[in-house]
């Protein structure tokens, strides 16, 4: 154990020498690094060691003698394999840095996997921004710290036809690149969600891409005004409508309080009709038969 505390003490001051090998992932991809100091068959791993350095002054044993340290913070995620690689599964942004192969049997220098993880995410992820008609995407390449920044142009954005975007054109605007970070603000296009694809390129060989589709649920600036014109149209054919529907209603019970009051009016005629015939009759009646007629005394 002692053994191991002076070796991470000596480690943390070591500059990088011996074999190098670069590798790039994405987020939730497994890594294989291997180590150098074996052949790729391999199999007694009991005197290599795999250590990591996320940063210039701090080493972690993730592998001792052939065997995960259990004490390492990702060691539910490590195995080490023929050849004695080091397998890193689900690998996260806490996974950059450099790791060191070592052995106990050679004199060689440690062989060095430097391993790092490109990202890319949205505005959307922290507000609503996919009801609104622009998206910003940034992609970024996390690595070690003494590793060179990311020469120029080196991060490129792609549409989904293969074009490299560069400056402002229709539909996105590139923000330029800071360090190993690039952002690019994405437009609406007639309501369609584009793929856009970020890449890191080294020495003219695509080294990793990711891709990201701008998915926006609002509508655009033009359909929301057709469909603002279509909603105030609807709107004036149901008060038309209702309004017609009113006069028809009112309409017909004119007609019916109409027809009413004549079927009244004709009864009332109808009734003095028959008292004005009895009255005659009566008078009639009279003047035949006198002696009908009372007497008065």
């Amino acid at each position: 154990m002692s053994s191991l505390i002076i070796l991470v003490f000596l480690l943390q001051f070591a500059g990088v020498s011996g074999e190098r090998v670069f590798l790039y992932f994405r987020p939730g991809q497994d890594a294989t690094l291997p180590c150098d100091r074996v052949s790729p068959e391999e199999t007694q791993c009991s005197h290599i060691s795999w250590y990591h350095q996320s940063d210039q002054t701090k080493a972690v044993f993730e592998g001792n003698q052939g065997k995960v340290c259990q004490t390492s913070a990702r060691a539910a995620r490590l195995r080490l394999v023929t050849g004695c690689s080091l397998i890193i599964n689900n690998i996260t942004a806490e996974d950059v840095g450099r790791y060191g192969c070592l052995s106990e049997n050679t004199a060689d220098d440690d062989s060095y996997v430097f391993l790092s993880v490109l990202t890319i995410s949205s505005s959307a992820a922290d507000a609503d921004a996919q009801t609104d008609d622009r998206i910003t995407l940034t992609c970024s390449l996390l690595r070690y710290l003494q590793v060179p920044l990311c020469p120029e142009n080196s991060l490129q954005w792609v549409n989904e036809t293969g074009a490299v975007l560069s400056g402002e054109g229709v539909g996105y605007e590139l923000n330029g690149k800071k360090g190993c970070g690039s952002s690019l603000t994405v437009t609406r296009q007639s309501g369609q969600n584009r793929r856009h694809t970020c890449r890191f390129v080294e020495r003219g060989s695509v080294k990793i891409d990711a891709e990201y589709t701008a998915v926006f649920t609002g509508t655009d600036g033009s359909l929301s005004y057709v469909m603002l014109a279509l909603r105030i149209a609807g709107l004036i054919l149901m008060m038309v409508a209702t309004v017609a529907a009113v006069m028809i209603i009112r309409d017909r019970r004119n007609k019916k309080q109409l027809e009413d009051s004549n079927v009244h009016t004709g009864t009332i005629s109808a009734a003095n009709t028959v008292t004005t015939s009895n009255a005659a009759s009566t008078e009639i009646y009279e003047n035949v038969n006198p002696s009908a007629a009372p007497m008065l005394n």
